[in-house]
Parts: C-alpha cells; sequence; structure tokens
C-alpha cells in the first residue's frame, strides 16, 4: 500500500509540474495572396534564441515555455 502512494505522490507532483509550461501555436498566412499560408517562415521569439518554423500548411509550435507575455518576431527568406 505505501509503494501505491508514494507512486500515486509522483504522478501528481510530475503533472503540476509538467502544467506549469506553456505552448504558442499559431498559423502564418499572406493576406495579399488569398490568405496563402507561408511555407517555412522563421518565427522568434524577441531577446531569445528559440525559434520555430511553418511547415507546408502555414503552423508553428513553440513548447515548453514560462509563462508571460512574448513578443514574434516572423521572417521569410526573399
Amino acid at each position: 500500500m505505501r509503494k501505491l502512494i508514494v507512486l500515486s505522490f509522483f504522478l501528481v507532483a510530475g503533472n503540476i509540474a509538467a502544467q506549469s509550461k506553456g505552448v504558442i501555436i499559431g498559423k502564418i498566412i499572406d493576406l495579399e495572396v488569398n490568405n496563402e499560408p507561408v511555407l517555412f517562415a522563421n518565427i522568434q521569439l524577441k531577446s531569445t534564441p528559440i525559434t520555430a518554423h511553418t511547415n507546408f500548411n502555414g503552423n508553428f509550435e513553440i513548447k515548453n515555455l514560462s509563462p508571460g507575455a512574448y513578443t514574434l518576431l516572423v521572417s521569410i527568406a526573399g
């Protein structure tokens, strides 16, 4: 029984710790070209080395962020 209580404690503590991080999910589209997705755009959190890239659908995801306000810098080649 004691092992079950200890195991339960670690599972609950792990879930609480995992919830202290956030994620930014978004989609980059080109309004001048009929809302087409922007492929392989670079997304960077301002003043940090954290970056992401859009996929073929213009979607991106940045995981494991501390709670707070962020400024995104978006750039494309060309």
